[in-house]
């Protein structure tokens, strides 16, 4: 989960080439995935939360004009995720989900299909303040959300502030307060 303030976007699947993201999706794992995100919020503090997903396909496929997933995968996952009990919406056009989201308070959370689509919309509003929250783990592991940084190493160029949020929020889930 890429954490940064109240932005939390959570990617199904990760580093995968594009040409295999739609053969990697089912409906176990966008399923798994909701859950998740469900557990990681209530560990975050927030007890009702909000989840958002997106589509993988252009305009969510357009009723299979432009791919299946939505409605072979994603939205019975999403189905299954709301008899469980979770408050999940979608799919919708990850086009515009993202719009806004440093303002909009709708959703506690967003479930992407693949990297870039969970990676650019937080990393376009706040890369500085990105932490990499490990979850669907009993433990609170966390990163910095921008990677390795070798470019930079023994430079004296780091910025502080990613190491800094990272600290914040571990210590924030291990007493499970927002």
């Amino acid at each position: 989960m890429l954490v940064s303030g109240s932005i939390r976007i959570v990617g199904v699947t990760l580093h995968l080439a594009l040409k295999d993201v739609s053969q990697a999706l089912s409906l176990d794992l966008v399923l798994a995935t909701i859950e998740a995100v469900q557990v990681a919020l209530h560990r975050l503090g927030i007890r009702k939360p909000r989840i958002a997903v997106a589509g993988l396909n252009p305009h969510c496929g357009e009723e299979g004009l432009f791919g299946s997933e939505e409605e072979a995968i994603i939205r019975p996952a999403i189905a299954a995720a709301q008899k469980k009990g979770i408050k999940v919406t979608g799919p919708f056009p990850a086009d515009s989900l993202f719009v806004g989201i440093k303002e909009k308070q709708d959703s506690d959370a967003y479930v992407a299909m693949y990297h870039d689509q969970s990676h650019i919309p937080i990393k376009t509003v706040a890369f500085d303040s990105i932490v990499g929250l490990i979850i669907g783990t009993p433990l609170v592991v966390a990163t910095v959300g921008h990677g390795t940084a070798f470019g930079i190493t023994g430079k004296g160029l780091a910025n502080i502030r990613p190491m800094t949020e990272t600290i914040k929020l571990v210590a924030r889930s291990a007493r499970g307060i927002t």
